[in-house]
C-alpha cells in the first residue's frame, strides 16, 4: 500500500499544478486504478482520499472550497466517448461555419432541414 500511498500523493501535487495553472471546477481521476472491476471500494475511496488531502493542501482557500476531486464513472471507454464527442462538437461547428461562409454549401438540393440537421439527430 506504501507505493500506491506515494503515487496517491504524488497525483495529489499533479492536481495542484494543473489547478493553479487551468483553476478547473472539477479533476477527473481515471485509469485501471478507478476501474471498479479492477480495485475494490475501499482502496479507491482510499486513493482519493490521499489525493485530496494532498492537493488540499498547496491550493488556494477558494480552489479548496470550488473545486471537486472524483472519480471516473465511464470506464474503459471513457477515451473512445470523448473523442466521439469532440468528433462530433468539431463536426457540428464546421458544419455551422461553412452554411456561415457559405450560405446553401451543406444544404442538400429540395432540403428543407437546417443544414446541420442534414447530418446529425439532435
Amino acid at each position: 500500500m506504501l507505493a500506491f500511498d506515494f503515487r496517491s500523493r504524488a497525483l495529489g501535487l499533479h492536481a495542484t499544478n494543473l489547478a493553479m495553472a487551468l483553476d478547473p471546477g472539477i479533476v477527473v481521476i481515471g485509469g485501471g486504478l478507478m476501474d471498479p472491476e479492477a480495485a475494490s471500494v475501499e482502496f479507491r475511496e482510499r486513493y482519493l482520499r490521499i489525493v485530496r488531502k494532498t492537493a488540499a493542501a498547496y491550493l488556494w482557500p477558494v480552489q479548496r472550497k470550488q473545486m471537486r476531486i472524483v472519480p471516473a464513472m465511464l470506464g474503459d471507454l471513457s477515451q473512445a466517448i470523448a473523442a466521439a464527442l469532440v468528433t462530433f462538437y468539431q463536426g457540428r461547428a464546421y458544419f455551422y461555419r461553412a452554411e456561415l461562409f457559405l450560405p446553401g454549401f451543406v444544404r442538400g438540393v429540395g432540403s428543407r432541414r437546417r443544414p446541420v440537421e442534414q447530418f446529425f439527430d439532435f
